[in-house]
């Protein structure tokens, strides 16, 4: 081993240049959107060529993970605040009105944040931050957890739908979109609930909508 500490200090200056690699990447997301993020694009920026780059980073795929779990886990801290220590219908209200406004103050980012990271952990059963706050939050409100993450998913499509309909129809019904987003998260909300429900036969999908619109 070196002993005048070179050798020692490179592995902190390989993180750091990795952290301003992937900070870069990142703000490239949140003005340009996901599909202008490149290793050219992040090089130009840190005036590093593209095999200076790929010693700090594999390739391309690493980068968007990382600015992917950024995404994500500025949203999940907007959501965390939103949620607190409310359950059930104000939960969902908080988590879901909380998506939206990201997605309003940035859309580049909002984009990314959505893309499911893959499980991590040892046995590959992690789930990633934003799918793991939306399970809890469900869970919370009675859905079922071996259909939990399918009702996520379902739910984040849901959601994402509505803030993309917000977004091309705002100047025509801007004075309906409070009100239609707050009875999405109502119908939601019931949802889980019916999915929670111990039956020991689903009922059919007529019953089912029933039920939930009596609830919502």
């Amino acid at each position: 081993m070196r002993v005048d500490g070179r050798r020692r200090n490179a592995r902190p200056a390989h993180d750091l240049l990795r952290a301003r690699i992937v900070g870069i990447a990142t703000e490239i997301v949140r003005e340009q959107g996901l599909a202008a993020l490149s290793l050219a694009a992040v090089g130009r920026t840190a005036h590093l060529r593209p095999e200076s780059l790929l010693r700090v980073v594999r390739d391309l795929d690493e980068v968007r993970l990382a600015v992917i779990a950024n995404a994500q886990a500025e949203l999940v801290e907007l959501m965390e605040g939103a949620i607190g220590a409310s359950r059930g219908r104000e939960a969902l209200q908080g988590m879901f009105e909380s998506q939206r406004l990201y997605a309003q103050a940035q859309p580049g980012l909002y984009e990314a944040a959505l893309l499911r990271l893959p499980r991590s952990g040892g046995g590959g059963d992690r789930r990633d931050a934003l799918t793991a706050l939306e399970c809890a939050t469900l869970e919370a409100c009675g859905a079922p957890p071996a259909q939990v993450e399918q009702l996520a998913w379902c739910f984040r499509a849901a959601v994402h739908g509505a803030i993309g309909l917000e977004a091309s129809d705002r100047l025509s019904r801007q004075r309906n979109i409070d009100e239609n987003f707050a009875f999405l998260v109502r119908v939601l909300e019931a949802a889980a609930r019916w999915a929670g429900d111990d039956r020991d036969r689903a009922p059919p999908l007529a019953a089912a909508e029933q039920w939930i619109a009596r609830e919502a």
